[in-house]
Formats: C-alpha cells, structure tokens, sequence
C-alpha cells in the first residue's frame, strides 16, 4: 500500500480517517525531505530506495542482515562490552553508554546483541557534584552493574569531551578506558578478515571509519537487536559522493537536515571500536578464543575474544589492554 495512492489523498472530506496530504506535507516539512526513512516508511509504507540519500548503511541492509532479530546462544554470552558518547559537550543532545553482549550462536556463528542504550541524566542540581562528576558515577554504575571491565569501555574524547572520560577514570582511581578520537585520519587498522585493506585505504577520515566498522559487522550478518531509535540514526547519514574514498557528511551538516544528532549510533560505534581494538575481533570472524583479562573492575572478571589466527603476534592487542594504545 503506497500511502501517496491513499483515499484520504484524493477525498480527504469522504476519507478523512486515512492518510491525507496535508499529512504528507507535514511530515516532510518535519522531516527536512522526501528522503528519509521516516518519511518512506510513515507515508509510503516501505523502506526507501537504497539510491534515493546516498546513505553508508541503507535501511534496506539492515533488513536484509536481520539485525532486528534476537540470538539464539550456544552459551551464556561470552562479555559485555561498552561505548559513551557524551555528545552533550559537543553538539549533541544526549549523553549515551551503549552495551553489546558478544558470543556464539547455535550455529557457532559470532554475534553482537546490542542491548538497550543507556541515557545518562544531564544533572546540574546534584549537591557538591560537577556535570561530569554525575555523569562519571552514573556510567561507574552501569559498568559495574553489567560486569564490564573499564578495559572494555570506550569513550569519545574529541574536543573537551576528554574532560568526561578523566573524570570516569577519577572516579574509578585508575586508567584503562579506550580514548577514541572521532577526528583526524583513519587508521591502519583492517577492515575485515577477507580484506587486506585498512581504514586508510577506504575512508576519508577517522568518523567514518568509525561507522564503517558497524557497517561491516552488519554485513558479515553479526548484528542482532538493533531498535528502530538507532536504526534511524544509522540509515539517515549520508556519504559525500564523488570522492574516491569514502567520507559521511559532517554531524553539524546531518543535524540541519534531519533536526536530531547521532548520538546512539556514535556510541555505538564506540562499542564497535572496543570490540576491534581491544579485544582483536573483526567483521568476518568466527571462532571464539579466550584469554584472561589484564584490568577488570568487576568482582568476576570476564574473558575477552581473541582470534589467534587475526592477532597472533600482533603487539597492539597486548599494548591495548595495557591502556597503552
């Protein structure tokens, strides 16, 4: 049913009940455009086509990926891991910890169970307490609460969101928190098993890369329980066409289209981050090793993945859980 076909399009007196244009044009004018997923999937009633906003992760993929299912697991998860984004500090609107349960399937196939996001409470009245003395207490708790080691946790640094993730080390008396910069130059890190080629082949800049490790775990079908909230957030950001390598537009650009900031996809792609530098995994992968973790502010520790065949002498994945990456 293609809602700009509606009875209420042509009669809206007679069909007053179903979709009218004056509702069409309302939610384009909420939404910015035409182009959105939003839009398609509110006054069209299907997902929109993949080439209608040159999008990195279209709506589409995401579908076909089944990245809204659940797991079935083989065991109990293997860890939890964790991403913030304190986007508050910069632009955003939310400040976000994002957890994702990581283990097998009963095909013994790796998957990630993104778990509900956590939105910190903004508080400004907190008695004898800064902004980012709240937010560092806050975030203790639900690492603690879930069993996360301050090893798996990663934080955007950019800009004077640094001072936030001093503050949660503070709070913890110790270092050890995976510091990611959404600025400046990709990395040489690779972007998947079946390629050779790293962030600094194929993206223009580190945000990108960022998000186009999320795209690849979708790819590589290990994505599962992704809510429509962060499903809209990835599927909206556009790529700059044209360029040889690729380049998503600029927050500041995305948030005078679409009205909102990626916030739950940006901590998102720091959970990502945590499970590629810190613990060795990358899209494509399989098999599950396990070694003991080095730092963890748990009573149980949990045991990070490591794929022997991806990182077998590879001094990063050591200098990394030592806080030294």
């Amino acid at each position: 049913f293609d809602g700009f076909q509606s009875r209420g399009v042509k009669d809206p007196k007679k069909y007053w009940f179903m979709l009218r244009q004056d509702q069409i044009d309302e939610t384009e004018k909420w939404e910015g455009s035409r182009d959105t997923i939003r839009f398609w999937s509110q006054c069209r009633g299907y997902p929109p086509p993949e080439d209608a906003v040159p999008t990195l992760i279209p709506a589409t993929m995401l579908d076909v990926h089944n990245t809204r299912k659940t797991v079935e697991w083989n065991t109990a998860p293997v860890f939890q891991i964790a991403g913030m984004d304190p986007a508050y500090a910069s632009g955003g609107n939310r400040c976000v910890v994002f957890r994702i349960q990581v283990g097998t399937d009963t095909h013994g196939n790796l998957k990630l169970l993104l778990m509900k996001p956590d939105v910190i409470a903004l508080n400004v009245t907190v008695k004898d307490l800064t902004m980012s003395q709240s937010i560092a207490r806050q975030v203790k708790k639900i690492l603690d609460d879930n069993n996360i080691p301050l090893s798996f946790f990663g934080a955007d640094c950019t800009a004077t969101q640094g001072a936030i993730v001093d503050a949660i080390e503070m709070e913890y008396g110790k270092t050890g928190i995976l510091r990611i910069g959404f600025g400046g130059a990709p990395s040489d890190r690779r972007m998947s098993v079946d390629s050779e080629e790293t962030g600094a082949d194929l993206c223009s800049n580190r945000v990108t890369e960022l998000w186009m490790n999320i795209y690849n775990f979708i790819r590589y079908d290990h994505i599962r329980g992704l809510n429509d909230d962060v499903a809209i957030e990835l599927s909206c950001r556009s790529v700059i066409p044209g360029l040889k390598k690729r380049k998503l537009e600029s927050k500041k650009d995305l948030i005078a289209r679409m009205g909102f900031s990626p916030d739950l996809a940006d901590s998102l792609a720091c959970a990502v981050a945590v499970l590629i530098e810190r613990c060795g995994i990358l899209p494509g992968q399989k098999q599950l090793d396990t070694v003991e973790p080095e730092d963890s502010n748990a009573a149980t520790e949990q045991e990070p993945p490591r794929y022997a065949e991806n990182i077998e002498g590879d001094t990063r994945y050591h200098d990394s859980l030592a806080g030294t990456v």
